[in-house]
């Protein structure tokens, strides 16, 4: 068998039946083989899945796999960056796996170290499934990285930004998020986690299981939250404050929403400025003083600022630059 390629084929292609059986007997007589040949499979049903990707993509990435197998056998950095599309992102992602796994056949595969990084753009929420299936929901403005050992002998991600995973449960091998002040430990949950760098805090909240929160400097333990609960480290004097809460009101943004109760106006700047990639200027320190209840399912940016002009005093004003084709809200208390 000539290694990954042979398997792509036997993923990918209709091949005869007789070389078919052949395949499929040498994959069995060798676990290694047989596992790869599992993940590969899953991964590749994932990307071909994606209703987004048209077969003729498919196709077209399927030849640039079989491109970069040949060209070299040691894989350079696969830097996953500007992501637009969620189908965009699992074919990436899968791509990153069967690179990875033909790099584990070179000999200086262990001697590389391959950071994958996914990015969602501002005004883009994406979908990412991770190599042992864990689904990844980043919200507008948020990076999500992790190592080519991922999945085999770790499951750390770091996360700058906000995100929502749905974790596939492996007790031999936790999954660790790393927000750079606190790590949060899980087996199998589901939870949210925002550490935006510009941000004072770093909220998670948990939807089901449990998650053990940790001091990323020492790994000492911190707490342990149960369903139902968020937890809020203040950055600057290290302080960790649990509360009861209900998980739906922070999750809300993976299907779009914008929800704010008793927000400061600097909360609610950064968030708009995420998700409709725009940028505020405030003229008036008096503006800071507002705070802003609301939820915005559908709403366009124009809507969500009459609704702040209206309930909290607050005038503004867009500027549009055509050359960029960027916009600028300018702000003033009434």
């Amino acid at each position: 068998m000539n290694k990954l390629e042979d398997l792509i084929d036997l993923i990918t292609t209709n091949l005869d039946s007789p070389e078919k059986e052949k395949l499929i007997a040498e994959i069995e007589r060798e676990p290694d083989k047989k596992k790869l040949y599992s993940r590969l499979k899953t991964t590749w049903a994932l990307i071909a899945s994606e209703r987004q990707m048209s077969d003729a993509k498919v196709e077209t990435s399927y030849k640039q796999v079989r491109v970069q197998l040949s060209r070299n056998r040691a894989p350079r950095l696969i830097s996953l960056v500007r992501l637009k599309y969620a189908a965009s992102i699992a074919l990436l992602i899968g791509l990153s796996v069967v690179m990875f796994y033909w790099g584990r056949y070179s000999k200086s595969w262990d001697e590389t170290l391959v950071v994958n990084s996914v990015i969602a753009p501002k005004g883009e929420i994406s979908k990412v499934i991770l190599p042992d299936s864990t689904v990844v929901w980043l919200n507008s403005g948020t990076t999500l990285k992790y190592d080519n050992h991922f999945a085999l002998d770790n499951r750390r991600l770091t996360i700058y930004g906000q995100a929502y995973l749905a974790v596939k449960r492996n007790e031999d091998l936790p999954l660790v998020v790393s927000t750079g002040q606190i790590d949060v430990k899980v087996l199998g949950t589901k939870f949210d986690v925002c550490a935006y760098p510009e941000e004072d805090d770093i909220q998670v909240v948990l939807e089901s299981g449990k998650v053990e929160l940790l001091r990323s400097e020492d790994r000492s333990v911190l707490d342990m939250l149960k369903p139902g609960q968020m937890a809020k480290y203040d950055i600057l004097n290290h302080r960790l404050a649990i509360e009861d809460v209900q998980p739906n009101t922070y999750m809300s943004w993976k299907e779009g929403e914008l929800l704010f109760k008793d927000a400061p106006m600097s909360n609610v700047i950064k968030r708009l400025e995420r998700r409709f990639d725009v940028a505020f200027v405030v003229k008036d320190p008096g503006v800071y003083r507002s705070v802003l209840t609301g939820n915005f399912r559908t709403e366009g940016l124009k809507e969500i600022m009459e609704y702040i002009r209206f309930s909290c005093q607050i005038n503004y004003s867009i500027q549009k630059d055509s050359v960029s084709n960027t916009s600028t809200i300018i702000l003033q208390s009434k």
